[in-house]
């Protein structure tokens, strides 16, 4: 698409009509000036706007798998400033503000979410998955956190934990690896009599938790506080998750013991042959519960994967750990 400046308002020439591009116009809808939008990001251009030092904001249909959306920042000449991931939101509308901010407006479609196997494959759900530079060599892993670093304020790169049964911390994308070092259980578990099961950060930013065997013990790192549940005989505890100030350790089969007060509405349904492996919070909303063949079990006001981004159906026992976002985008 081109535009030629010498021709008199209301006049244009461009090429391809498929091109994207933007246009000003004055009060009686004459073409001003036309300017083409470009950027390096491949995909379909959903919606676009014009900022500041005539930065390009696009929401940008990812023609990859897994599919999706990103919030794209570019400059005329194709460079990117930032890319977004748009967190299970449909974008449809974008502004941009004199202060370089932007707004955009849209529909909710639904939490992204990972799930991990037990080889500590990611599988995505309507999300993006950060960079992965290991693959463990035996059924071991045992659980997945996810979080997004902050940047003044800015929502900047993903990173996540893997967490196997001897209690070893694997890192990927933004997460630290020494820290992942760090918080490993030392002595490592056997992981047949005693196994770790859970991973909860207790830093948004990935720099603290607690890692819970399945015996309920809970062991702090990064100076996270330490529940201090009673460890009683039974083996079967499968997920730590934090509500505002309470904690709550889950069985297989669905059965959760508060640190406090429970949450009214938030019970899971009990499942059959103990077959529940990870329970994940959706802040705000209710608990989503994750069974060995990969289904999915809300509570309270949870909200699923939109529709065409099911969980995976493994058809054996395969399911390991669940992720739900935000923060799961690029």
């Amino acid at each position: 698409m081109s535009f030629d400046s010498s021709t008199p308002p209301g006049q244009y020439l461009y090429t391809s009509g498929a091109d994207p591009y933007f246009g000003g116009y004055d009060v009686a809808g004459n073409v001003l000036w036309l300017k083409p939008y470009n950027s390096s990001k491949d995909g379909t251009l959903l919606a676009a706007a014009l900022g500041a030092d005539d930065a390009q904001f696009g929401v940008i249909e990812r023609n990859e798998d897994p599919p999706g959306a990103d919030l794209v920042k570019s400059y005329p000449e194709g460079s990117i400033a930032w890319t977004r991931g748009t967190l299970g939101a449909v974008h449809r509308g974008v502004a941009a503000g004199a202060d370089g901010g932007v707004t955009v407006a849209g529909s909710y479609a639904g939490a992204a979410a990972l799930v991990l196997d037990g080889y500590g494959g990611v599988h995505s759900l309507s999300a993006r998955r950060p960079a992965l530079n290991f693959y463990l060599d035996t059924d071991t892993a045992a659980d997945l956190e996810v979080f997004q670093q902050d940047l003044a304020g800015v929502p900047g790169d993903i990173g996540l934990f893997v967490l196997d049964r001897t209690g070893q911390l694997w890192p990927g994308g933004a997460a630290d690896p020494q820290l992942a070092r760090d918080a490993s259980q030392n002595p490592p578990l056997d992981g047949v009599a005693n196994t770790a099961v859970d991973l909860l950060l207790a830093d948004p930013k990935g720099r603290s938790g607690c890692i819970m065997d399945d015996h309920g013990a809970v062991n702090p790192f990064g100076g996270a506080m330490d529940p201090a549940f009673n460890v009683p005989a039974q083996s079967s505890w499968i997920a730590l998750v934090r509500v505002d100030e309470e904690l709550a350790r889950i069985d297989a089969a669905g059965h959760a013991e508060w640190s406090g007060t429970p949450v009214a509405g938030w019970d899971l349904p009990m499942v059959d042959g103990d077959l529940l492996i990870d329970v994940e919070l959706e802040s705000g909303r209710g608990l989503v519960g994750l069974d060995r063949y990969g289904a999915l079990y809300p509570t309270g006001e949870a909200i699923l994967p939109p529709n065409g981004s099911d969980p995976p159906c493994f058809g054996f026992e395969a399911a390991r750990d669940l992720a739900i976002g935000p923060p799961l985008g690029k």
